[in-house]
């Protein structure tokens, strides 16, 4: 019987299969395992088309993952396969077997088919996997378009109010329009109160059974900024991250009345070490400050709206005493060393705590192009030096160029001030346009920082970053200063292999850790191949 995927595979093999298809057949598993991970999943790197494409390296390779269903189990991408066949869907849900299933995506309105639910849809393809496979549902991420869910306000609450004995992860999303309805048409006693293993939830209402049982399972919470979080929060007794998003708002209250605590009341998360706002609201702000984390615990901050920021703004000032706060608690510890900012045309985004491991979980570009204006840029940088900075051994910072040109025209010497404050930073974080402002702000014979060890490159994607990065180093070497790792694994830019530039390094006695790159990237030929035929424009057959 001819397999019905076989379509997606180039058949052109060489009569000797390539070294790589000995590999020992576990340590190919393991990384096939590995790959097969959409937590890691974006836009450029589909991991649904990387098993797709790994595939087509050799028929060893081709009969271990065509045959593997816990791998198929893994990646049932409902972005992509909601471009598919309605007999594709059902042969890679064959392929699964009896595994535990992960399933992610987004279901828009173009996969709606008037105002019925066809079984043979992408619609009536959810809706089965919730229906038959509800039981067997360890990861489900997925977020419905408007028109979507108001097809499925009537069967989702059934489906959702059962127990989920497998369920570790439930992230459930609708767009904005449909918020304020959400709230009536949702479960209040999800999974009948019993998901036993659930570590990791985000929901669009606070409105839970507050006697759920596995409410205190939780370790990772994402619920909009509503005064019910903290009946939430009580129970919540091993949470170790904790996100508000705005986006995620149902009814937008006026906090000075609906925030209001008479008992203010401080609800105490001794484990929770990860607090992020998004999108930050009046609302999000005062919730958070009624929260008592670990002392330990890391501030993240990240929005596309920088109205907050001006410091004529009342929110200014809940901004700063949160920052200050949480740079108070960190430096009661003994190895406070971590601050991370991340700013752009559209989002910026505030991370601190003990531990440079976490990075910030990524700022959106959703919003027109803005750029921070002097006084509010200068009212950030002033809002960081909170902390004791002259402590802090990992700075993480990315600024874009326009925001660095409006510095350079304008004078740099506040932003000269902030950075020659870290005086004991070891490890530095930062895109090319960073590096190169620096080399602007500080005289020839001045070391920036002079017991930087290790540089970290990112977001690099022009061809003259790798001059900003050598003037960068070679200033640094010839004012006396010993960096020895220069690290690029967080790069994609090709310039940065270029024999010339590693010749630079080299003559810098610096070890270098070059850049990573995507083995099966989605715009090749054969990712291109793929996606023609997933959405039907060829034929099942092979």
């Amino acid at each position: 019987m001819t397999d019905p995927l076989l379509h997606l595979i180039d058949d052109d093999f060489t009569q000797s299969p390539p070294s790589m298809s000995t590999l020992n057949q576990d340590l190919l598993w393991q990384i096939f395992m590995m790959t097969a991970d959409m937590t890691q999943d974006n836009e450029r790197n589909s991991v649904f088309y990387n098993i797709i494409q790994a595939s087509q390296v050799c028929r060893t390779w081709r009969d271990l993952l065509l045959g593997s269903p816990s791998l198929w189990a893994r990646i049932i991408d409902l972005t992509i396969l909601s471009k598919a066949s309605d007999d594709l869907r059902k042969e890679i849900l064959r392929r699964t077997g009896t595994s535990l299933l992960s399933i992610k995506g987004r279901i828009s309105d173009s996969a709606t088919s008037g105002s019925q639910v066809d079984s043979s849809s992408p619609v009536g393809f959810f809706l089965a996997l919730l229906r038959d496979e509800w039981a067997r549902i360890r990861h489900l991420d997925v977020i419905l378009h408007d028109s979507v869910f108001n097809l499925l306000t009537g069967p989702l609450s059934g489906l959702l109010s059962r127990p989920a004995p497998t369920l570790c992860t439930f992230k459930f999303s609708v767009s904005y329009n449909m918020r304020y309805r959400i709230q009536n048409h949702l479960p209040r006693d999800l999974f009948c109160g019993d998901a036993p293993v659930l570590a990791d939830f985000a929901f669009p209402t606070s409105h839970l059974n507050l006697e759920a049982s596995w409410l205190p399972t939780l370790l990772s919470l994402e619920l909009p900024a509503h005064p019910q979080v903290l009946d939430v929060l009580e129970k919540t007794i091993n949470l170790q991250i904790l996100c508000f998003d705005e986006r995620r708002q149902l009814v937008h209250s006026d906090p000075n009345t609906a925030l209001f605590d008479p008992h203010n009341r401080r609800i105490s998360l001794d484990k929770l070490h990860r607090v992020q706002l998004k999108e930050i609201s009046e609302s999000s702000l005062r919730l958070i400050d009624q929260v008592v984390p670990a002392p330990s615990c890391t501030l993240e901050i990240s929005s596309v709206n920088f109205d907050f920021l001006v410091p004529t703004n009342p929110r200014a000032t809940l901004i700063k005493s949160l920052i200050t706060r949480f740079a108070k608690s960190s430096q009661d510890c003994d190895d406070i060393s971590f601050i991370s900012f991340h700013y752009n045309q559209s989002s910026f985004a505030l991370m601190t705590g003990l531990s440079a491991h976490d990075q910030p979980s990524g700022v959106s570009g959703e919003s027109t192009k803005v750029v921070l204006s002097e006084s509010t840029f200068t009212f950030l940088l002033d809002t960081i030096s909170h902390f004791e900075i002259g402590m802090v051994t990992t700075l993480h910072m990315a600024i874009n160029s326009v925001t660095l040109y409006m510095l350079k025209s304008r004078g740099t010497h506040a932003t000269r001030n902030f950075f020659s404050a870290f005086q004991s930073l070891e490890t530095l974080r930062a895109n090319p346009d960073l590096l190169n402002f620096l080399l602007f702000s500080f005289r020839p014979d001045q070391p920036i920082f002079p017991l930087l060890r290790t540089v970290e490159v990112i977001d690099s994607n022009d061809w003259s970053h790798k001059d900003f990065v050598h003037a960068f180093l070679q200033h640094h070497a010839a004012s006396g200063g010993q960096i020895v790792t220069l690290d690029l694994s967080g790069c994609t830019n090709p310039v940065f292999l270029e024999t010339s530039f590693l010749e630079q390094m080299k003559a810098l006695n610096l070890q270098v850790i070059r850049p990573r790159f995507v083995i099966f990237p989605k715009t090749n030929r054969r990712g291109r191949v793929a996606q023609q035929e997933l959405s039907g424009k060829v034929p099942m057959t092979s």
